[in-house]
């Protein structure tokens, strides 16, 4: 008999108790990540600013072995990274976010740098978009990245 009590009472409240709050809003979130540059041109992300999540990276437009043939020969020769992410917003409130991005080599040195803005909706998931559209950095350097940095600021719009 007891048991069943138990097991009642326990049985109602997981029923009753409220669901987990959605991740508070009111920010402003700041956070700095570094990751492995893509060479494959996508990579999971999974960094979180607040109630905002950058799931994933998409590098677009990718150099092939010819271009880079032409940046050892070429100085002038230019790259026109298109960045994407692709990102999600866990709470009900629309946020803005102000990304810094950079391609840095394994020590740091930084090859291309973009700063760009952008809002997303509460409750939204697998929403996009594209960062640094018209910036180029030489083709020589291309090889030098191995890294990218992410700079996120976060606030409700």
């Amino acid at each position: 008999m007891r048991l069943r009590i138990a097991l009642a009472a326990a049985l109602a409240a997981a029923f009753l108790w409220p669901a987990a709050p959605a991740v508070p809003a009111d920010g402003p979130f700041t956070v700095e990540k570094v990751v492995l540059f893509p060479k494959t041109g996508t990579r999971g992300l999974k960094i979180k600013a607040g109630p905002v999540v950058l799931e994933e990276l998409v590098v677009r437009n990718m150099p092939d072995a010819g271009d880079l043939e032409k940046g050892k020969t070429d100085p002038g020769e230019k790259w026109r990274p298109r960045l994407s992410v692709n990102w999600s917003n866990t709470g009900d409130t629309k946020m803005k976010v102000f990304f810094t991005v950079k391609l840095e080599d394994k020590d740091g040195q930084v090859y291309f740098t973009c700063e760009t803005d952008d809002t997303i909706s509460g409750g939204a998931t697998g929403d996009h978009s594209s960062l640094c559209m018209m910036k180029s950095m030489r083709m020589s350097d291309f090889p030098k990245v191995t890294h990218v940095r992410f700079i996120l600021k976060v606030q409700p719009d």
